[in-house]
């Protein structure tokens, strides 16, 4: 089987970003890498697009696109998913899972599954802190549940909490 991550971050010292979402996900993959899965990742917003290995891991930045017509929100996912969308099929690629955080895959459509595990989205650690949400946040966030094939969670805590604040009437699984 071969599994895709989509990523804001990940640590290797070819990636702009690094943090705790992308140091989780690399320790998820090279562990499905020692049972005999294959892991791409895909890290979007990045200052260039290309490929490199880390060990066993097929890592992808993907430039973040610029657009003059104001809907750079838009055109930068399209662009996204096309390029991810090439690579599920030229490389096989069977699932994909991206985190809850700012709902990247909001108008994202995939010939394979897409999984969303939630780590924590914005909308959920404003509501935690007491603080206003950006509301575009939000918005993405909650298209981006809507629209995943399915949702897991890794804590009952933050898939119940989750449920709540988008109103989600979705079964969530915990890891």
């Amino acid at each position: 089987m071969h599994i895709g991550f989509i990523l804001p971050e990940y640590p290797h010292e070819n990636v702009a970003t690094t943090g705790g979402i992308g140091t989780s996900v690399r320790n998820v993959a090279l562990s499905l890498t020692r049972t005999g899965y294959t892991v791409s990742v895909f890290v979007y917003s990045q200052d260039e697009t290309k490929i490199f290995h880390d060990g066993v891991i097929k890592v992808h930045k993907i430039q973040q696109q610029v657009s003059k017509l104001y809907l750079t929100w838009y055109t930068n996912r399209k662009y996204i998913q096309n390029y991810i969308q090439r690579y599920v099929v030229e490389d096989t690629i069977d699932v994909l899972e991206a985190p809850d955080w700012t709902g990247i895959t909001a108008f994202m459509k995939f010939s394979i599954p897409l999984v969303i595990r939630l780590n924590g989205s914005d909308t959920y650690f404003c509501h935690l802190d007491g603080r206003k949400v950006k509301p575009k946040n939000a918005f993405f966030e909650k298209k981006a549940l809507r629209n995943a094939d399915k949702i897991i969670s890794a804590s009952d805590f933050t898939a119940q909490k989750t449920k709540e604040l988008f109103k989600l009437n979705t079964i969530i699984d915990t890891v």
